[in-house]
């Protein structure tokens, strides 16, 4: 397994050397339009959750259901944004073509869009799953306590369960779209390529959530107590988390990107081994 994530990460750091200065400035506008998009429709699946899960009055009542809604729709926002990076890393597949025109789905072959918006409804379900989960907790944290079998313990862990498989299927669906707009099949050549890509980019989101964190804890907080009420400071701390993700977008296409050349090395080396 490590030879291919070796061959990913090579392809990777050489997509990102090649197009990092050409595509920087649609990247960004792709980014802001993606989280934009995403945080509405991440907003609107978590009020309807609350609403169906009983938890909108309790949120309502303790004055937070707007600012939770919205930083909730930040988590979908940025993992949508993973998702529009499959834009930008087709773009890379093409060779020599300019980075003059806007990214979007134009950007996909046939195949590649066919399995870009089952993408986005798989994350979205994921994401409704978790949310659901962490109101379930918000709402019912006192029943937990009197609860031996499914306790407050096993409930973190099936939130903690939930929330990676959320962000592995965004990586995995970036990849595969990226790879079936390459025309790539998922053979003994592809599916090699598909996980070795996948892993990177989920321990990629990993890091950047760490980064955020750190970001967060040391530059963000200090200022929050300076906003003159709590919806600014969670619009000013949702602003960094995705300006955060902007900077990340390239790295991510060129990890979904390397995926599609690391199965063509791959099909050589088996056709390689074949005549021998």
């Amino acid at each position: 397994m490590w030879p291919h994530i070796r061959q990913s990460l090579l392809h990777t750091l050489e997509n990102i050397e090649t197009f990092h200065k050409p595509f920087a400035s649609n990247s960004r506008q792709l980014g802001f339009l993606s989280a934009a998009v995403g945080v509405f429709i991440g907003m609107i699946v978590f009020f309807i959750v609350a609403f169906l899960n009983g938890s909108s009055d309790k949120l309502e009542e303790a004055g937070s259901l707007t600012v939770t809604t919205f930083a909730e729709g930040i988590t979908c926002g940025v993992h949508i944004m993973v998702l529009a990076s499959a834009f930008i890393a087709a773009r890379m597949l093409k060779s020599g073509e300019p980075a003059a025109t806007q990214f979007g789905p134009g950007d996909l072959q046939p195949e590649g869009r066919k399995f870009f918006n089952p993408g986005i409804v798989i994350t979205l379900i994921l994401y409704a799953a978790y949310e659901f989960l962490r109101l379930l907790t918000y709402a019912n944290e006192e029943s937990f306590s009197y609860n031996t079998i499914y306790s407050i313990a096993v409930h973190s862990w099936v939130l903690s369960v939930v929330f990676n498989a959320f962000e592995a299927v965004t990586a995995i669906m970036t990849v595969l779209v990226v790879m079936k707009s390459a025309g790539r099949k998922i053979n003994d050549s592809g599916r090699p390529a598909l996980f070795a890509a996948s892993t990177i980019l989920f321990f990629w989101i990993k890091l950047i959530q760490v980064l955020v964190s750190l970001t967060t804890a040391m530059v963000t907080t200090p200022f929050l107590a300076l906003m003159p009420n709590e919806t600014l400071a969670y619009l000013f701390s949702g602003g960094i988390t995705v300006l955060i993700y902007v900077s990340a977008m390239i790295p991510c296409a060129a990890i979904a990107a390397s995926a599609a050349v690391t199965a063509i090395d791959m099909q050589f080396d088996l056709e390689t081994q074949a005549r021998q």
